[in-house]
């Protein structure tokens, strides 16, 4: 997957956590990670434990380093930046998408 500009999403929310707005930074490699703040306004910490997405083969959880990550902790009433340089969460194998006809 190739991107010619980072490519910005909707902020998404899932019961405590808000996904603030999440964007992929442009890739040649076919490979691209995840950045985004992860917004945690609950009592209680929270733990990311995977993700997944219909044009990609794999997600994985890779700390700064690169190395597998079973899960991220968000803090209670914080927050976890996902970045190419900290943890992130990386997708690769990239599935052909067809584009979509929009008629009026």
């Amino acid at each position: 997957m190739l991107l010619s500009a980072p490519a910005p999403a909707h902020e998404q929310t899932q019961k405590n956590i808000k996904i603030v707005p999440p964007w992929v930074p442009e890739t040649g490699a076919g490979q691209v990670a995840l950045a985004s703040p992860l917004k945690n306004s609950g009592a209680k910490a929270a733990r990311l434990l995977g993700g997944s997405t219909p044009i990609a083969a794999r997600v994985t959880l890779l700390d700064g380093k690169g190395k597998p990550r079973s899960g991220f902790t968000i803090p209670a009433r914080g927050e976890l930046t996902l970045s190419a340089e900290g943890p992130h969460i990386l997708s690769s194998g990239f599935k052909k998408v067809r584009p979509t006809t929009i008629s009026s």
